[in-house]
């Protein structure tokens, strides 16, 4: 942390503010991981690919696939990765197995999910959390899909699927084991879908797989107060 960001913590925050860091998340990830070493990344949930861009600016040799099955974001997508061949847009959703599954399209796409909304998501965001429509689109599992790419190498994973971020780790442990390096991913402290994952179950999960936690970003509140999400950092521990 720089003079500034100390001045700021003692300050303004008074050291009193747990789980904050004023640390870009972005530029953590490009001083963790040397970026001439990073040759693929994934994107799970790249809605129009701006998460994916800010990527890009840390590891410009990358080549990342953007995985994203609503269909609001397919027209922006394809465009995008017709500017940019280092993006391969993916139109699937990503999950524990293979086969389809159903995409509960909210008013809000930030609020999207395989998962349904629960009681505590509504309360928040009524109008953004209403589920206006369903669809059944294609799911794949990472390791699996994967296999079916050709001189891939994976050293980081983005995820941000709101509460399906635990069954995507699940179908990508060959990758966490093997050549990923980093995870940076969405965490809920409160759930916020029915069958959803919680912050405890992911650390678990990456735990497992050789990961420890380096920072959370971003916590947000409810209008009550109480912690819901943020992100995460993850880098394994060799």
């Amino acid at each position: 942390m720089g003079p500034l960001r100390r001045f700021l913590a003692r300050t303004v925050l008074q050291n009193s503010a747990n789980l904050v860091t004023l640390d870009d998340p972005y530029v953590a990830m490009g001083k963790l991981l040397p970026p001439d070493q990073v040759h693929g990344l994934i994107d799970v949930g790249a809605s129009y690919g701006r998460v994916a861009g800010r990527l890009l600016r840390q590891f410009p040799s990358a080549k990342t696939w953007l995985f994203e099955p609503h269909p609001d974001y397919e027209t922006g997508l394809s465009d995008v990765s017709r500017k940019d061949p280092r993006l391969c847009p993916q139109f699937l959703a990503v999950g524990d197995h293979e086969g389809t599954a159903t995409l509960n399209i909210a008013a809000s796409p930030g609020t999207t999910s395989l998962l349904n909304p629960n009681s505590t998501l509504t309360a928040s965001y009524a109008t953004e959390a209403q589920v206006i429509a369903c669809r059944e689109v294609p799911l794949v599992t990472l390791d699996a899909w994967a296999l079916r790419v050709p001189d891939r190498q994976i050293e980081l994973i983005k995820l941000d699927i709101q509460g399906g971020e635990l069954a995507a780790l699940r179908g990508a442990r060959k990758l966490l084991t093997t050549t990923v390096r980093l995870v940076y991913t969405e965490i809920m402290f409160n759930n916020l879908y029915e069958g959803g994952a919680v912050f405890a179950d992911l650390d678990a999960e990456l735990r497992a797989c050789g990961f420890l936690l380096h920072d959370i970003y971003k916590p947000k509140h409810n209008a009550s107060g109480m912690l819901m999400w943020g992100n995460a950092i993850y880098l394994r521990k060799a």
